[in-house]
């Protein structure tokens, strides 16, 4: 199946442009509270599919964020690698929450699994049975294949990647998060791991961050940085802990998730020096040079 013919979106990573959903009727109903639940149930499910040690992953509540009047600014956060995929699962109807790792994305929703299955036999594909998922090859084989696990979950991946996750799930053990609207794991050079999580509540945006640092020093410099940013910070070892909660307003000053990757830097300052851009803090030392994040 050639996912990548059916859009021609340019996604910037200033603000990745992920398209409007096409969603029927959800099968899911009840009030917020009761989504959150489901939502929770669902994605045990989906994390038996996911490496446990993945690098990067991004778990998305499709319809939540695609949604909400903040959606610009949660949109923003994806790291690139996710952008490309995420921009080409759109012409799926019935998305519900989405989690992405380098290769693979998991698809949960209600899909109706025999126009998938039409979809590629007409672009050429072939079905192949691997155990009990049905593999929707692309006639070139070597592009993105679909495996077809039941009507409310789906992969689309490398041929590789989607077996694996297979066998991996035959075998999992319980891991994963709930709870989040959009939580993301990156890693980076200056930092082992970072799990960035957001939770849409009410008129609030929460922002929650647990980042691993090489050194103590490292962690506490980033917990007492925190304040520029308006977030309260703990250390524990290694670890940072971030959090906060924000308007939507405040929220969309800033790509909240990069600006917290950098706040280990003992070289952050406050600039005052520069009227012309008060508010300001930079950060010094980096590869790319001096970095600016504007304060509330």
């Amino acid at each position: 199946m050639r996912t990548h013919d059916r859009r021609n979106n340019s996604w910037q990573r200033v603000a990745a442009k992920l398209p409007a959903p096409r969603l029927p009727r959800s099968v899911y109903k009840g009030d917020n509270g009761a989504r959150v639940t489901f939502g929770i149930i669902a994605l045990a499910v989906v994390w038996q599919f996911i490496s446990p040690e993945a690098p990067q992953i991004v778990a998305m509540e499709w319809k939540r964020v695609l949604g909400s009047s903040s959606s610009a600014s949660l949109r923003r956060e994806i790291p690139p690698a996710a952008v490309p995929v995420l921009s080409n699962i759109n012409f799926i109807e019935g998305i519900e929450r989405v989690v992405w790792t380098p290769g693979l994305a998991i698809l949960e929703g209600s899909f109706d699994l025999q126009k998938i299955k039409d979809m590629a036999s007409a672009d050429g594909g072939v079905t192949k049975p691997y155990k009990k998922v049905e593999l929707l090859a692309p006639a070139e084989n070597d592009g993105t294949h679909v495996g077809l696990i039941s009507p409310s979950l789906l992969m689309l991946g490398t041929e590789t990647e989607i077996k694996s996750a297979v066998d991996r799930s035959e075998r999992a053990k319980g891991w994963g998060t709930g709870g989040y609207d959009l939580w993301i794991r990156t890693s980076g050079s200056r930092f082992s791991r970072h799990e960035f999580g957001i939770r849409l509540i009410d008129q609030a945006v929460q922002v929650s961050s647990k980042i691993r640092y090489p050194s103590e020093i490292s962690a506490r410099t980033a917990a007492e940085n925190a304040r520029l940013l308006s977030l309260t910070g703990q250390q524990s070892g290694q670890e940072a802990r971030l959090t906060g909660s924000f308007s939507p307003e405040q929220f969309a000053k800033r790509e909240w998730r990069t600006a917290i990757e950098n706040m280990h830097s003992s070289s952050i300052v406050e600039s005052e020096s520069e009227p012309r851009k008060p508010g300001v803090i930079r950060i010094y030392g980096l590869d790319e040079g001096v970095r600016e994040i504007p304060l509330k």
